[in-house]
């Protein structure tokens, strides 16, 4: 009877240190401030860079090339002389005949020989202007969030160019159910006929709180954020706004400057004990 009053006891004991060791464990979480700025929600898609204007370039009458006197990658004005065509009309001495750059702008292709013909049903070159724009396609869906005079980003390695759109569809192509929106770009760097990823913005908000993404936790129907106050963590319900590329909006019992778990969520409670392993 003893021998069992006893081994109750240490169990009783050693269950206790269990216990007490269980609520003394801190969890261990990385940690980042809530901030107060803007953030923008994108729709995001891909598009050509081309110029804000574009040009074919036909010859007036048909004519043997005689002389090409711009090459591929030059800049030229409107009313400059790109080549020279004979008409080779027997028994006349004709001028030669020129063909002539439309708009100022880039020369990005010339599609003809000296000794060649240049026939009015086909261009000799085409001409794009140095203000650069970018034309994509947007499913039906897309087209309907995206307005004109909305900012928009190209994106090309570790450039990143701002624009605006300046003319979307007004309709959808019954076939492949899109629509295409064009946007001029505000800074005229990127390669022309280059396929770039382009983020166009649908909302923006300004001056509201912002905690990273990861910050987020979804508790029993609710999201929730963890704010560490004196080594310990307060559960702060909070209603999410635009979410976007890493970062969130939400609103709750927060203030810029409060420190939120960003990593070890996972089992933490109303007061629970933590320790911050990075930031």
């Amino acid at each position: 009877m003893k021998v069992f009053k006893k081994v109750v006891m240490l169990l009783v004991i050693s269950g206790g240190l269990f216990a007490q060791s269980e609520t003394q464990r801190k969890f261990l979480v990385k940690a980042d401030r809530v901030t107060m700025g803007g953030i923008e929600e994108y729709i995001y898609t891909y598009g050509r860079v081309t110029g804000l204007e574009e040009a074919a370039v036909f010859p007036m009458m048909p004519g043997r090339v005689v002389s090409i006197l711009k090459s591929e990658g030059d800049t030229v004005k409107k009313g400059e002389v790109i080549a020279l065509l004979d008409r080779e009309i027997p028994g006349v001495k004709t001028e030669y005949l020129q063909i002539t750059a439309p708009i100022d702008g880039i020369i990005t292709l010339i599609n003809g020989k000296v000794g060649q013909m240049a026939l009015q049903s086909q261009p000799f070159a085409y001409i794009v202007s140095e203000k650069q724009a970018i034309e994509v396609g947007l499913s039906s869906g897309d087209l309907k969030r995206v307005q004109v005079g909305a900012t928009a980003y190209a994106v090309k390695d570790d450039k990143v160019v701002s624009g605006k759109v300046i003319a979307r569809s007004q309709g959808i192509d019954p076939m492949s159910f899109t629509g295409k929106a064009r946007i001029a770009l505000n800074e005229n760097v990127l390669q022309y006929g280059s396929v770039v990823k382009v983020k166009i913005v649908v909302k923006r908000k300004l001056q509201v709180l912002i905690v990273p993404e990861t910050a987020l936790v979804e508790k029993g129907g609710k999201t929730v954020v963890y704010v560490i106050q004196n080594n310990t963590v307060r559960e702060v319900p909070v209603e999410v706004g635009i979410v976007s590329e890493g970062r969130a909006e939400v609103k709750g019992d927060l203030k810029p400057g409060d420190l939120v778990v960003t990593l070890g969520a996972e089992g933490l409670y109303d007061g629970a004990p933590v320790e911050i392993g990075g930031k």
